[in-house]
C-alpha cells in the first residue's frame, strides 16, 4: 500500500490482482517470458511515481557538488561505489546522474 495509495490506486489488491492477471496473460503469449515493466501504463505510471516521488531525498546523494557536507560527499561516493561493484563506470554513473538532473529540470 505504500506504493500504490501516493500514486492514487485506490484498492491495491484489486491492482496487484490485475498486475498479476498481466504477467500471467504475457508469459502465455510471451512464451513463458516475463512482459517489461513498462508494457502495462498502469504499472509503469506507479513504479515511476514511487521512484520520482523520493528525489529530493536523492538530489545531494547523486548530484556531483563539490560542495557538499562530509556525510553528503560520504553517501555520494557510497553511491558511486556501489554502481560500479554493479558494472558502471565512474565516467557513465557521471552521466547518467547528468542526465537525470537534466531531465528532472526540464519536467
Amino acid at each position: 500500500e505504500k506504493i500504490e495509495k501516493p500514486a492514487g490506486i485506490s484498492n491495491p489488491k484489486d491492482f496487484r490482482n490485475e498486475v498479476v492477471n498481466f504477467v500471467l496473460r504475457a508469459r502465455a503469449k510471451g512464451g513463458g517470458k516475463n512482459p517489461s515493466w513498462t508494457s502495462y501504463e498502469k504499472l509503469r505510471s506507479v513504479i515511476e511515481k514511487k521512484m520520482f516521488s523520493t528525489t529530493e531525498d536523492l538530489l545531494p546523494v547523486i548530484s556531483f557538488n563539490t560542495k557538499a557536507s562530509g556525510d553528503e560527499q560520504k553517501k555520494h561516493q557510497d553511491f558511486v561505489n556501489r554502481m560500479i561493484e554493479k558494472g558502471y563506470t565512474e565516467k557513465q554513473v557521471r552521466l547518467l546522474c547528468e542526465w537525470y538532473l537534466r531531465v528532472r529540470k526540464a519536467s
